[in-house]
């Protein structure tokens, strides 16, 4: 009910909503006896219904109450024709409606003595003040509200139980729901918002207000065209999916629940009569016999009108009713005129629309509806999904799965899609169709998936069972032994359905790849595309699937090469795909081409990827691409851009789920770091304990996403000089990532990395080493002995070896970390060239700068070509290759790179960020060489007052001795008496090159 409803254009529903309210509580009463009263006037007729019976009055009665007088005539008219007797007992409750009602008819404003208040505007609930009445029906009442508060401005649709109709089954009503709503969030799904107890004591829930239209509302508006409708409507299929897969079925699907908000996303609204699959979560609801109170009739299954429970079948039927209305703009039946037998079929689509569009219904779309709205539930989609990937194969002109599958109709399929007309096209055709058991198949496709779902989910919750306390006596259960518990119980189970292995197999792939567990991920997921492979054209969209995901986990497992092969591979199959699947291989895709260093092709994708999603409205997805542009703004060293980018994507999900959600959480963490990056450290630290805040709340202090928060906390400090701070962030991190995740997760290892990094810089070299050290067994044990992910390690343990002067044993870790990124990588890689860069540095440093100048000099340019001169890293080149060319004598060109070096540091980087130190250091150096003491003494004053970051080990004696060479040249007999007493020590302390300099 969280919309804004129409006015004009249908009765007013507040009213029908209270005579159904009224008429179907006097039918009820009695009913669990088997009988049911009607009364009239001051006498009183009971009628003996059966169960049956029952369920009929009851249909009948809410259909007729949506009517008006002149209908609900005819209606009766009809029924006495048929069945005189039960239209005697339809009027007889009509009439008893129609007479005055203590209750319901009561004046709007009750006397005191009533013991009840009504809801007036501008009265608070909570934190929120009631704006105006949205509209009512069944118990609840929704309101309009808004919260403004200074901090938060948000409207929301609150709603309330009705004053006269506080119970405690209301109660009960409204926190069920409550409990569903908390279960569904989804971009499609109308989220839940807060949640309360007003003054009476009676709960409230605040939902996200859709302004908006019903679907079919929109789509005739606008006059929309039948694959925008589709396109639209196979939003509402994912969106009821999210729902049955997680145990929901909606129980009243209609167009008015079914919105399109202003900017033309759909939203699914008002689960207040939803049912839970689980049958222990839904006990005690039961409403006896006949249709559940508050589903609409009109859009009710066969099956409900029986009177039986709701199932996944019953959306599916009610799905299958809207889409017929949205692409004709008419029910399948008028008003009351719905057959009285349920297992009469609904008519074609293609008969109830003119010339111009039957030919567009005819065919497909007719075999889709009949397939949807067929009146045995077994011979429906067997899902939400299935549906909406045969409404796609019809947008791509590929066979559906509803319409038989003769060898003529998917030659005609492969016609429309490929319009050559050559006779070397029809015998192709005819080649790929040949097949003599497709139609069997396609009859027991649908029960066949239905069983794969049913045996995916048994084996995902058996496997939570080693949860249990009583099983486990209290030991914490990780999510490793979980999945490890759940792929042994796979191995074991029997069967020889392929699909089913390539299923559980997928299924378990996807979760150790969003656990961490890169390597079981990647077993899995090609163990499943080795059973889909071999399957056949009806498993080649879920075979895409789970390339694409092996193509991710490949990626995050340190291997982008292999992941970009995997997805070249996949061009044939995307052409075909739906749009999402497309724009998420892009995205994939992106993420690939960042690793490998290949930004403007990355941000290309990105950017093709967002398009895609922005045409098939995927809200979450559409955030996705957005997040990952501005990764790639973080990569290319635009840090003004990342921060508004990533700006830009906290309040995208902020709008999107509000603003407690870990998503919320995760975009106040990238902020954080983005900003960091721009040297505005302030803002980053109180993001970034932000986010921490908020995910401890969401998750407990305990979940591994506290543990990456601490990490980017703690880079922020350490960033900012707060070395002190840092480590204690860092431990903190460590701790928890080895209790929750253990020693050899990758998250565990970055934590170690970043905890020895910040040790390396506050001096603690042994520790340090110790834990790189660490940090190198466990990714060579996880990941092998090649794996690009070593690379970063073996830079910082060769810095420590520089650090402590044993340069060949930094030059042996330099070429082993080029050596495996160049073979991991591809050759110029930004990876390569930061180990090429170190390599270069520490052979120049350590006295032959004849091997390392033209290392240096490779690394520089490629990284310049790849992001400009305005990027850290390429300032921290650029001043390394300009310090060994001084330092060989070519003292113009080391000028000439030095002050461009500097300027771009000054522009990007803050005071203290060690590479503008460095860059700095190099200039001064230079600029007293070249003899100009004034330039050089102005930079050395600007580094002292910086309370710069060390860039090295060195950085403090470089910056001494280059001070008191500065002073002595120009005349100061202190320093030159200090340089005479200290210069050798200080000397001693640097590389061999830079000692020889004077």
């Amino acid at each position: 009910m969280a919309r804004v409803r129409r006015t004009g254009t249908e009765r007013d529903r507040a009213t029908a909503g209270r005579d159904r309210t009224h008429a179907q509580a006097r039918l009820a009463q009695g009913a669990r006896a088997a009988g049911a009263t009607a009364r009239r006037g001051t006498g009183r007729a009971v009628v003996k219904l059966d169960p049956a019976r029952y369920a009929r009055l009851s249909a009948l009665l809410d259909e007729a109450l949506e009517l008006e007088a002149a209908a609900r005539a005819a209606l009766l008219d009809a029924l006495r024709a048929e069945d005189a007797t039960l239209a005697a007992e339809l009027a007889a409750l009509l009439a008893a409606d129609a007479a005055p009602q203590p209750l319901i008819d009561a004046p709007l404003v009750l006397p005191l003595t009533a013991g009840t208040s009504m809801h007036v505007a501008g009265e608070r609930v909570g934190p929120f003040r009631l704006v105006r009445e949205l509209g009512r029906g069944g118990m609840g009442v929704v309101w309009l509200a808004e919260r403004d508060d200074r901090e938060v401005h948000q409207q929301v649709a609150l709603k309330l139980i009705h004053p006269e109709l506080d119970s405690a089954f209301a109660r009960h009503r409204l926190r069920r729901e409550r409990a569903i709503l908390a279960r569904l969030e989804h971009p499609h799904i109308a989220h839940l918002v807060d949640v309360g107890v007003d003054a009476r004591g009676s709960p409230w829930l605040a939902l996200e207000y859709v302004s908006g239209e019903p679907i079919t509302d929109h789509a005739t508006r606008r006059r929309l065209p039948l694959a925008r409708r589709i396109g639209l409507f196979i939003g509402v299929c994912r969106a009821v999916q999210f729902a049955h897969a997680r145990l929901i079925v909606h129980h009243d699907l209609k167009p008015s629940n079914v919105f399109v908000d202003a900017h033309g996303a759909v939203k699914l609204l008002d689960f207040g009569v939803a049912a839970l699959l689980d049958p222990a979560a839904d006990a005690g609801d039961a409403a006896g016999p006949g249709i559940a109170s508050g589903v609409t009739p009109a859009y009710a299954a066969p099956e409900q009108l029986r009177g039986e429970p709701a199932t996944v079948a019953s959306d599916i039927y009610a799905l299958g009713l809207v889409l017929f209305e949205l692409l004709t703009g008419a029910r399948p039946w008028p008003p009351g005129q719905r057959p009285r037998d349920p297992a009469q079929a609904p008519p074609q689509a293609s008969r109830m629309v003119d010339a111009a569009r039957r030919r567009a219904l005819r065919g497909d779309l007719d075999a889709i509806l009949a397939k949807a709205l067929a009146p045995r539930a077994a011979d429906r989609y067997a899902s939400a999904e299935t549906l909406a990937e045969d409404l796609q194969r019809h947008l791509t002109r590929h066979p559906v799965l509803a319409h038989r599958a003769s060898r003529g109709y998917r030659a005609g399929k492969f016609l429309q899609r490929h319009r050559l007309g050559s006779l070397a096209t029809l015998a192709i055709a005819a080649a790929v169709l040949v097949g003599a058991a497709a139609a069997l198949w396609q009859a027991r496709i649908a029960n066949r998936q239905a069983q794969r779902a049913e045996a995916v989910r048994n084996l995902l919750v058996s496997m939570f069972s080693i949860a249990d306390p009583d099983l486990n006596r209290g030991r914490e259960v990780t999510a490793a032994e979980l999945l490890g518990e759940a792929a042994r119980r796979a191995a074991l189970a029997p069967g020889s359905d392929p699909l089913l292995a390539a299923d559980i197999d997928a299924t378990l792939g996807t979760l150790a790849r969003r656990i961490g567990d890169y390597p079981t991920a990647q077993q899995r997921l090609r163990a499943a595309e080795a059973a889909l492979a071999g399957a056949g054209d009806a498993a080649a969209p879920a075979l895409l699937q789970v390339r694409l995901d092996l193509a991710d986990a490949l990626r995050l497992n340190g291997d982008p090469k292999a992941a970009r092969a995997l997805l070249a591979g996949l061009t044939a199959q995307l052409a075909r795909a739906p749009l999402p699947v497309h724009a998420q291989a892009l995205a994939t895709q992106a993420r690939v081409l960042a690793q490998l260093g290949e930004l403007e092709q990355a941000e290309r994708d990105a950017n093709a990827a967002l398009k895609l999603d922005e045409a098939s409205g995927g809200a979450a997805a559409i955030v996705r691409d957005r997040n990952i542009l501005a990764d790639l703004s973080y990569a290319r060293g635009d840090f003004a851009g990342a921060v508004q980018r990533f700006q830009q994507v906290l309040a995208a999900q902020r709008a999107l789920h509000g603003d407690t959600h870990t998503t919320v959480a995760q975009a106040q963490q990238d902020l954080g770091v983005a900003l960091a990056g721009a040297g505005r450290y302030d803002e980053a630290i109180a993001a970034l304990a932000s986010a921490h805040a908020l995910y401890v709340q969401l998750l407990g202090a305990e979940h591994p996403a506290v543990a990456s928060v601490l990490v980017n906390w703690g880079g922020a400090l350490r960033q900012s000089g707060q070395l002190d701070a840092a480590e204690p962030k860092y431990r903190a991190a460590l701790a928890l990532d080895e209790k929750q995740l253990g020693a050899d997760h990758p998250q565990t290892l970055l934590a170690l990395n970043s905890l020895a990094t910040v040790l390396t810089q506050r001096n603690h070299d042994a520790e340090a080493q110790a834990l790189f050290e660490r940090v190198l067994a466990g990714n060579r044990r996880v990941l092998g002995e090649r794996n690009g992910q070593l690379v970063p390690t073996l830079i910082s343990l060769g810095g420590l070896a520089f650090r402590r002067g044993d340069y060949a044993g930094a030059v042996a870790r330099y070429r082993e970390a080029l050596a495996i990124a160049d073979a991991a990588l591809g050759p110029g890689n930004p990876t390569s060239d930061i180990a090429r860069r170190s390599l270069g540095y520490t052979l120049a440093m350590s006295g032959d700068p004849d091997a390392g100048l033209p290392l240096l000099r490779e690394a520089y340019e490629h990284h310049r070509a790849r992001h400009g001169e305005r990027h850290p890293e390429v300032i921290i080149f650029g001043s390394s290759l300009a310090q060994v060319l001084a330092g060989t004598g070519k003292l113009d060109e080391a000028w000439a790179l030095a002050r461009s070096t500097h300027a771009a540091a000054l522009a990007i980087l803050p005071a203290q960020h060690p590479y503008r130190a460095h860059a700095g250091v190099v200039l001064a150096r230079i600029e007293l060489l070249r003899g100009d003491l004034d330039a050089a003494g102005a930079l050395v004053a600007d580094l002292r007052a910086a309370h710069a970051v060390d860039y090295a080990a060195h950085a403090a004696a470089e910056l001494e001795l280059l001070d008191l060479q500065v002073q002595a040249a120009r005349g100061d007999r202190d320093a030159r008496m200090q340089l005479r007493e200290r210069g050798a020590a200080l000397r001693a302390q640097l590389p061999p090159l830079l000692r020889t300099q004077r």
